[in-house]
Protein backbone atom coordinates (compact mmCIF):
# COMPACT_ATOMS: atom_id res chain seq x y z
CA UNK A 1 0.00 0.00 0.00
CA UNK A 2 2.69 2.17 1.00
CA UNK A 3 4.38 1.73 -2.26
CA UNK A 4 1.24 2.29 -4.47
CA UNK A 5 0.60 5.49 -2.59
CA UNK A 6 4.47 6.67 -3.31
CA UNK A 7 4.27 5.52 -7.39
CA UNK A 8 0.97 7.48 -7.20
CA UNK A 9 2.68 10.37 -5.74
CA UNK A 10 5.45 10.32 -8.26
CA UNK A 11 3.48 10.24 -11.25
CA UNK A 12 1.34 13.41 -9.89
CA UNK A 13 4.16 15.22 -9.29
CA UNK A 14 5.69 14.17 -12.86
CA UNK A 15 2.19 15.40 -14.55
CA UNK A 16 1.95 18.73 -12.16
CA UNK A 17 5.96 19.55 -13.88
CA UNK A 18 4.69 18.85 -16.79
CA UNK A 19 1.49 21.26 -16.82
CA UNK A 20 3.82 23.72 -15.48
CA UNK A 21 6.53 23.48 -18.28
CA UNK A 22 3.57 23.45 -20.97
CA UNK A 23 3.50 27.17 -20.58
CA UNK A 24 6.06 27.77 -24.00
CA UNK A 25 6.93 31.49 -24.21
CA UNK A 26 6.69 32.24 -20.53
CA UNK A 27 9.39 32.65 -18.40
CA UNK A 28 8.74 31.73 -14.63
CA UNK A 29 9.37 34.53 -12.60
CA UNK A 30 10.42 34.23 -8.78
CA UNK A 31 11.04 36.61 -5.61
CA UNK A 32 14.36 36.77 -6.72
CA UNK A 33 14.30 36.93 -10.70
CA UNK A 34 11.35 39.35 -10.58
CA UNK A 35 13.37 42.45 -10.35
CA UNK A 36 16.10 41.65 -12.51
CA UNK A 37 13.96 40.86 -15.53
CA UNK A 38 11.41 43.46 -15.38
CA UNK A 39 13.16 46.26 -16.30
CA UNK A 40 14.78 44.59 -19.46
CA UNK A 41 11.69 44.72 -21.05
CA UNK A 42 9.38 47.78 -22.22
CA UNK A 43 6.34 46.03 -20.87
CA UNK A 44 5.76 42.71 -18.99
CA UNK A 45 2.50 40.59 -18.92
CA UNK A 46 2.71 38.69 -15.59
CA UNK A 47 -0.10 35.89 -14.69
CA UNK A 48 -0.01 35.25 -11.05
CA UNK A 49 -1.71 31.61 -10.17
CA UNK A 50 -0.93 28.37 -8.52
CA UNK A 51 2.00 26.94 -8.81
CA UNK A 52 0.87 24.45 -10.86
CA UNK A 53 -1.80 25.88 -13.14
CA UNK A 54 -3.75 24.17 -15.27
CA UNK A 55 -7.40 24.48 -17.58
CA UNK A 56 -8.32 26.31 -20.12
CA UNK A 57 -7.38 29.55 -18.77
CA UNK A 58 -3.89 28.74 -18.55
CA UNK A 59 -3.80 27.15 -21.87
CA UNK A 60 -5.13 30.53 -23.45
CA UNK A 61 -1.66 32.20 -21.83
CA UNK A 62 0.29 29.76 -22.88
CA UNK A 63 -0.84 29.77 -26.86
CA UNK A 64 -0.96 33.69 -26.44
CA UNK A 65 2.75 33.37 -25.11
CA UNK A 66 3.81 31.19 -28.20
CA UNK A 67 1.91 33.78 -30.45
CA UNK A 68 3.51 37.11 -29.34
CA UNK A 69 7.14 35.22 -28.97
CA UNK A 70 8.86 37.09 -31.65
CA UNK A 71 7.42 40.54 -29.81
CA UNK A 72 10.90 41.71 -28.47
CA UNK A 73 9.35 44.65 -26.34
CA UNK A 74 7.14 41.83 -24.08
CA UNK A 75 7.81 39.73 -21.47
CA UNK A 76 5.44 37.31 -21.02
CA UNK A 77 5.72 35.69 -17.22
CA UNK A 78 4.47 33.55 -14.71
CA UNK A 79 4.38 33.34 -11.03
CA UNK A 80 2.99 30.88 -9.18
CA UNK A 81 2.36 31.65 -5.45
CA UNK A 82 2.60 28.22 -3.11
CA UNK A 83 -0.37 28.68 0.42
CA UNK A 84 1.71 26.24 1.54
CA UNK A 85 5.20 25.05 2.84
CA UNK A 86 7.78 28.12 2.34
CA UNK A 87 4.75 29.93 0.74
CA UNK A 88 7.02 30.58 -2.21
CA UNK A 89 6.73 34.13 -4.09
CA UNK A 90 3.37 34.62 -1.31
CA UNK A 91 5.26 37.89 -0.75
CA UNK A 92 5.57 39.18 -4.42
CA UNK A 93 1.88 38.41 -4.86
CA UNK A 94 0.96 40.74 -1.65
CA UNK A 95 3.25 43.22 -3.38
CA UNK A 96 0.87 43.31 -6.47
CA UNK A 97 -2.04 43.08 -4.58
CA UNK A 98 -3.19 39.25 -5.58
CA UNK A 99 -4.94 36.61 -3.31
CA UNK A 100 -6.19 33.55 -3.89
CA UNK A 101 -9.22 34.23 -5.34
CA UNK A 102 -7.90 36.23 -8.08
CA UNK A 103 -5.98 33.22 -9.34
CA UNK A 104 -5.40 33.45 -12.25
CA UNK A 105 -4.38 37.16 -12.03
CA UNK A 106 -2.85 38.79 -15.20
CA UNK A 107 -1.17 42.04 -14.92
CA UNK A 108 0.52 44.29 -17.89
CA UNK A 109 3.37 46.33 -16.25
CA UNK A 110 5.42 49.32 -17.74
CA UNK A 111 8.91 49.28 -16.82
CA UNK A 112 8.84 53.44 -16.64
CA UNK A 113 5.85 52.48 -13.72
CA UNK A 114 6.30 49.07 -12.58
CA UNK A 115 3.84 50.20 -9.32
CA UNK A 116 1.37 51.53 -11.49
CA UNK A 117 0.15 48.14 -12.96
CA UNK A 118 -3.01 47.13 -15.03
CA UNK A 119 -5.01 44.68 -13.98
CA UNK A 120 -6.55 42.53 -16.90
CA UNK A 121 -10.71 42.90 -16.36
CA UNK A 122 -11.62 40.09 -14.46
CA UNK A 123 -15.21 40.26 -16.23
CA UNK A 124 -13.29 39.85 -19.64
CA UNK A 125 -12.98 35.78 -20.46
CA UNK A 126 -9.08 34.97 -20.40
CA UNK A 127 -9.06 33.90 -24.21
CA UNK A 128 -5.88 34.58 -27.02
CA UNK A 129 -7.65 37.53 -28.74
CA UNK A 130 -8.93 39.29 -25.60
CA UNK A 131 -4.96 38.80 -24.19
CA UNK A 132 -4.30 40.57 -27.51
CA UNK A 133 -6.45 43.09 -27.60
CA UNK A 134 -5.74 43.91 -23.51
CA UNK A 135 -2.06 44.47 -24.14
CA UNK A 136 -2.30 46.22 -27.67
CA UNK A 137 -5.11 48.68 -25.71
CA UNK A 138 -2.85 49.69 -22.96
CA UNK A 139 1.02 49.58 -24.98
CA UNK A 140 2.41 51.03 -28.25
CA UNK A 141 3.02 47.29 -29.00
CA UNK A 142 1.28 45.97 -32.18
CA UNK A 143 0.27 42.35 -31.73
CA UNK A 144 -1.81 40.88 -34.44
CA UNK A 145 -5.33 39.54 -33.91
CA UNK A 146 -7.33 36.89 -35.99
CA UNK A 147 -8.42 38.13 -39.76
CA UNK A 148 -6.09 41.47 -38.85
CA UNK A 149 -3.28 43.07 -41.21
CA UNK A 150 -0.61 44.68 -39.41
CA UNK A 151 -0.49 47.58 -42.60
CA UNK A 152 -4.04 47.97 -42.53
CA UNK A 153 -4.12 48.19 -38.75
CA UNK A 154 -2.05 51.10 -38.65
CA UNK A 155 -4.26 53.09 -41.13
CA UNK A 156 -6.83 52.22 -39.22
CA UNK A 157 -4.92 53.81 -36.23
CA UNK A 158 -4.30 56.90 -38.74
CA UNK A 159 -7.79 57.09 -39.97
CA UNK A 160 -9.08 57.81 -36.90
CA UNK A 161 -6.41 60.15 -36.51
CA UNK A 162 -6.88 62.43 -39.66
CA UNK A 163 -10.94 62.45 -38.68
CA UNK A 164 -10.40 64.57 -35.55
CA UNK A 165 -8.87 67.16 -38.67
CA UNK A 166 -11.23 66.75 -40.99
CA UNK A 167 -13.22 64.83 -43.16
CA UNK A 168 -10.48 65.26 -46.60
CA UNK A 169 -7.96 64.22 -44.33
CA UNK A 170 -9.84 60.81 -43.86
CA UNK A 171 -10.17 60.74 -47.52
CA UNK A 172 -6.40 60.46 -47.93
CA UNK A 173 -5.81 57.75 -45.45
CA UNK A 174 -8.89 55.68 -47.29
CA UNK A 175 -6.81 56.44 -50.77
CA UNK A 176 -3.67 54.74 -49.07
CA UNK A 177 -5.98 51.62 -47.85
CA UNK A 178 -7.40 51.42 -51.46
CA UNK A 179 -3.75 51.24 -52.71
CA UNK A 180 -2.29 48.79 -50.14
CA UNK A 181 -4.98 46.23 -51.12
CA UNK A 182 -4.50 46.81 -55.07
CA UNK A 183 -0.88 45.26 -53.92
CA UNK A 184 -2.79 41.60 -53.68
CA UNK A 185 -3.29 41.23 -56.80
CA UNK A 186 -7.14 40.37 -56.71
CA UNK A 187 -6.57 38.07 -53.97
CA UNK A 188 -9.12 37.05 -51.06
CA UNK A 189 -7.84 39.34 -48.26
CA UNK A 190 -9.34 41.33 -45.30
CA UNK A 191 -8.35 45.16 -46.10
CA UNK A 192 -11.38 44.99 -48.02
CA UNK A 193 -13.31 44.99 -44.92
CA UNK A 194 -11.01 47.93 -43.27
CA UNK A 195 -11.75 50.25 -46.41
CA UNK A 196 -15.45 48.93 -46.31
CA UNK A 197 -15.01 50.24 -42.68
CA UNK A 198 -13.44 53.39 -43.43
CA UNK A 199 -16.50 54.26 -45.87
CA UNK A 200 -18.87 53.43 -43.63
CA UNK A 201 -17.31 55.53 -40.97
CA UNK A 202 -17.48 58.39 -43.59
CA UNK A 203 -20.99 58.61 -44.69
CA UNK A 204 -22.46 57.41 -41.36
CA UNK A 205 -19.93 59.03 -38.88
CA UNK A 206 -17.79 57.31 -36.20
CA UNK A 207 -21.34 56.11 -34.41
CA UNK A 208 -21.00 53.40 -37.09
CA UNK A 209 -18.10 51.87 -35.28
CA UNK A 210 -20.34 51.02 -31.66
CA UNK A 211 -23.53 50.32 -33.91
CA UNK A 212 -21.57 47.47 -36.03
CA UNK A 213 -19.86 45.92 -33.20
CA UNK A 214 -23.47 45.71 -31.53
CA UNK A 215 -25.00 44.18 -35.16
CA UNK A 216 -21.97 41.68 -34.89
CA UNK A 217 -21.82 40.42 -31.41
CA UNK A 218 -26.05 40.09 -32.12
CA UNK A 219 -25.12 37.59 -34.72
CA UNK A 220 -22.44 35.76 -32.41
CA UNK A 221 -25.06 34.56 -30.41
CA UNK A 222 -27.16 32.87 -33.28
CA UNK A 223 -26.61 29.68 -34.81
CA UNK A 224 -24.13 29.94 -37.30
CA UNK A 225 -21.60 28.00 -39.31
CA UNK A 226 -17.76 27.67 -38.55
CA UNK A 227 -16.97 29.72 -41.43
CA UNK A 228 -19.72 32.23 -40.62
CA UNK A 229 -18.62 32.52 -36.91
CA UNK A 230 -14.61 33.01 -37.94
CA UNK A 231 -15.83 35.86 -40.48
CA UNK A 232 -17.69 37.54 -37.41
CA UNK A 233 -14.66 36.46 -35.24
CA UNK A 234 -12.83 38.99 -37.79
CA UNK A 235 -14.97 41.35 -38.19
CA UNK A 236 -14.90 42.25 -34.27
CA UNK A 237 -11.22 42.17 -34.55
CA UNK A 238 -10.90 44.53 -37.29
CA UNK A 239 -13.41 47.28 -35.77
CA UNK A 240 -11.27 47.22 -32.99
CA UNK A 241 -8.45 48.43 -34.86
CA UNK A 242 -10.54 51.75 -35.04
CA UNK A 243 -9.23 53.77 -32.56
CA UNK A 244 -7.20 56.80 -31.67
CA UNK A 245 -3.67 55.34 -31.41
CA UNK A 246 -2.57 56.32 -27.56
CA UNK A 247 1.00 57.58 -27.16
CA UNK A 248 2.56 55.48 -24.62
CA UNK A 249 6.11 56.04 -23.45
CA UNK A 250 8.60 53.22 -23.23
CA UNK A 251 11.86 54.86 -22.96
CA UNK A 252 13.58 56.90 -20.33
Amino acid sequence: MLLKTLVLSVLLAGALLKVAEACKGCVELDELTFDKLIPRFPFTLVKFDVAYPYGDKHEAFSSFAQDVAEVNDLLVGLVGIKDYGDKDNAELGKLYQVTEKDFPAIKLINRLAPNKWIDYPADLPVTVDNIKSFVREHSNLYIGLAGCLEEFDRLAGRFMEALTRGEKEAQEVLQEAQVEEKKFNGEENSGKMYIAIMQRVLEKGVDFLTTERERVKSLQGKKLSDGKKQLLEHRLNILAAFKSTVSVKTEL
